[in-house]
């Protein structure tokens, strides 16, 4: 699963690398437009057109039914019963496609969080490495091994979190220069590596938030680098980059939230190009 992931990796590394200078938002609106396109050949293919073209037929014919007949409450209620069983029926004839769109949507959207959910390290800039114990394992006598160009800026803090007992490190570090970074953090004479981004300029290089332990779902989740190895005295490690907000004239949005709104706009609009009912 790991070699998995790490191929997917390099994929997307290649996708993004003309974005790297760019606005974040036209690999957003690529994306976004690819997405909805894939979600609509996938219902093409997978799904039973003409089957929803009758449901939503009829569907439409109940409504028209209950906006004709509004002061008949048994023809209304009747036809609010037949709506809800052909909604129903609908709902079992998309299951198939996204069932199907389930797994490359889980990780398009992963990847995409990868390069815009968090923005890179900037010189001088300040951040919090986070070490977090696995069960009971001691951190009282765990260190730091960094590299030129990353220097520690306060002491440890150790922090013991109750009441499931969890035990934290938190180192403070400063970026001096631009680079790819690999921190060492040292536990029971173990070493256990954690990379770091700090970049001069670029927008949707990939970031590493996490290594985390091998659960296959927080692996998924946190594909951008291996996961620890198994018994590792780590749950996992963390740096706290900052969070990337999108701007649009007066608001500031998670780049969720247009990734969504672009994929169904380009799925309406090409629905009747690709010859595609949802």
């Amino acid at each position: 699963m790991t070699a998995t992931l790490s191929l997917i990796n390099r994929l997307f590394d290649l996708a993004f690398y003309p974005f790297r200078s760019a606005t974040p938002w036209l690999p957003l609106i690529l994306f976004s437009l690819l997405a909805g396109i894939l979600m609509l050949l996938v219902f093409r293919f997978t799904s039973n057109q003409s089957a929803i073209r009758r449901v939503k037929d009829r569907m439409q014919a109940h409504l028209l039914e209950v906006r004709l007949f509004p002061d008949q409450i048994g023809v209304v209620l009747r036809a609010y019963g037949r709506i809800l069983r052909w909604t129903l029926a609908y709902f079992g004839h998309a299951l198939v496609p996204l069932a199907v769109m389930l797994v490359p949507l889980v990780l398009l959207l992963v990847q995409m969080d990868l390069r815009l959910g968090h923005q890179a390290l900037r010189p001088r800039d300040s951040f919090l490495l986070k070490a977090l114990a696995a069960g009971d394992a001691p951190l009282d006598q765990a260190a730091l091994r960094l590299p030129d160009g990353l220097a520690l800026s306060a002491p440890p803090l150790h922090i013991h979190h109750q009441p499931d007992n969890r035990r934290e490190v938190n180192w403070r570090i400063d970026a001096l220069r631009p680079g790819e970074y690999s921190i060492e953090v040292v536990v029971a004479d173990e070493l256990f590596a954690k990379q770091v981004t700090v970049v001069e300029s670029g927008n949707a290089v990939r970031i590493s938030p996490a290594r985390v332990r091998p659960d296959w779902l927080e692996l998924i989740l946190e594909s951008a680098e291996p996961p620890l190895p198994p018994g590792a005295p780590l749950h996992h490690i963390v740096i706290t980059y900052p969070h990337r907000n999108l701007v649009l004239g007066r608001w500031e949005l998670h780049w969720l939230i247009p990734f969504f709104v672009l994929s169904l706009v380009a799925a309406f609009a090409l629905k009747g190009v690709l010859r595609t009912e949802f």
